[in-house]
């Protein structure tokens, strides 16, 4: 894992940064281009899977919740820019739905071509 400037790994700084509730163990895994993902384990009781599972699409409120396209992230060291495309629920919260990504070609990834605008 590459370190950021402080000298952590990416997946120690992710970690610390993770919220503390309920759920243990989370699992903080970071790929080559700097993007980090937390996963936890599956810690539900019968009755609050059976009452996710209820949980459906509600686009109605996609503009409420602020839900839909993201901003386009940062440029990452592979030149790669994503966002995620995210949908309202009955629960109330987005849920991401997709992602997507593009070539980047500002900054230091304009040195790749800079004959691209």
């Amino acid at each position: 894992d590459p370190g950021t400037r402080l000298g952590k790994l990416c997946t120690t700084a992710a970690q610390e940064m993770e919220v503390k509730d309920q759920y243990r163990d989370p699992v903080v895994t970071c790929n080559s281009m700097g993007v980090c993902e937390e996963e936890r384990p599956c810690q539900l009781t019968c009755p609050q899977v059976q009452r996710a599972s209820q949980i459906v699409k509600n686009i109605r409120d996609n503009s409420r919740l602020k839900c839909g396209d993201s901003l386009w992230s940062a440029c990452d060291r592979m030149c790669v820019q994503t966002r995620m495309i995210s949908a309202a629920f009955s629960d109330g919260k987005c849920h991401e739905i997709t992602r997507e990504s593009r070539p980047c070609h500002i900054d230091a990834c304009a040195r790749e071509d800079p004959c691209r605008a």
